[in-house]
């Protein structure tokens, strides 16, 4: 899927990949990298994260976020294929979420609900935010504003 930026020209969606450290290439029993796959939405962007977001990956996902940094786009993050996200990868969004409601954007971040992510990032505070749904279409259909106001409450979208 391809989507119109700015101005009217085409970017193809792009992918990274991190294999974490001590793995040449991953298996089926070792290892999964983190994938990131970007679509610029011209005022949003969306990007699609799976695998593990730890200390070595949470740089691939900061390398892959670097376009979208700028202000004025807001940003979805997919993260329901996420297995698991340890302290650097939660520094990485706190920092991106702080960063982006300074230009006056919004992060907004889609888990499965009951997930083991859902969980973690409800420990972190993250739910307090930031704005979490558990449907892309649903992140992606409530307008953008100001991101002042995640409240905590329950997270929005259905299943």
């Amino acid at each position: 899927m391809s989507a119109a930026a700015p101005g009217g020209t085409t970017r193809a969606p792009q992918t990274l990949e991190a294999t974490p450290l001590g793995s040449a290439r991953p298996s089926t029993s070792g290892p999964r990298p983190l994938r990131v796959r970007a679509v610029d939405l011209g005022s949003r962007a969306l990007l699609r994260v799976s695998g593990p977001l730890d200390g070595v990956t949470s740089s691939v996902l900061g390398e892959a976020l670097q376009p979208f940094r700028r202000g004025g786009q807001g940003l979805t993050l997919d993260l329901r294929p996420v297995e698991y996200i340890e302290t650097p990868g939660l520094r990485l969004l706190m920092t991106l979420n702080e960063e982006l409601q300074a230009e006056g954007c919004q992060v907004r971040l889609v888990v499965r609900q009951g997930s083991r992510v859902e969980r973690t990032l409800r420990l972190a505070g993250l739910d307090h935010q930031c704005a979490l749904f558990h449907t892309v279409r649903e992140a992606l259909s409530e307008p953008s504003g100001p991101a002042a106001a995640p409240t905590g409450g329950p997270t929005r979208g259905g299943v």
